[in-house]
């Protein structure tokens, strides 16, 4: 039996679900965040989390848990959310499934690492990390 996993992992401005030209959906990806330069802190960013799924069975149901952990070390969970597999559609994507997040106003206390995690069946998969740095003047 194959296990349902995450593919990727990626934190950025904004991502959106759009129809392709297949009758599916596309992700559009806008600015993956590595570095971001702020002010000060604490401060609130507006960012989201989208990931791929692969190996999801027909007819299934899974849990999505995203996490994320400070530079101080405190992780705390920031998303959860149910996904239900159906009959695939298309043979081009059986067992393909997309996430978003969009988080506003994301509070930001610290500067340095941030590790944002992603969980599948409460089974941790995959991870992506991005820095915060406050802006010197």
């Amino acid at each position: 039996m194959v296990t349902a996993k995450f593919k990727y992992l990626l934190v950025c401005e904004t991502a959106q679900l759009l129809p392709d030209n297949k009758g599916g959906d596309a992700v559009m990806i806008l600015q993956p965040i590595m570095k971001k330069i702020v002010p000060f802190v604490p401060t609130q960013l507006t960012f989201s989390v989208a990931g791929g799924i692969i190996d999801l069975e027909q007819n299934s149901k899974h849990m999505v848990k995203i996490t994320m952990t400070d530079p101080n070390g405190v992780e705390k969970e920031v998303a959860t959310a149910p996904i239900e597999v159906g009959v695939h559609k298309r043979k081009d994507a059986m067992g393909m499934g997309q996430i978003g997040f969009e988080f506003r106003n994301f509070e930001i206390y610290h500067e340095g690492l941030y590790i944002v995690k992603a969980y599948l069946d409460n089974v941790f998969n995959m991870e992506y990390s991005f820095e915060v740095l406050v802006r010197e003047d």
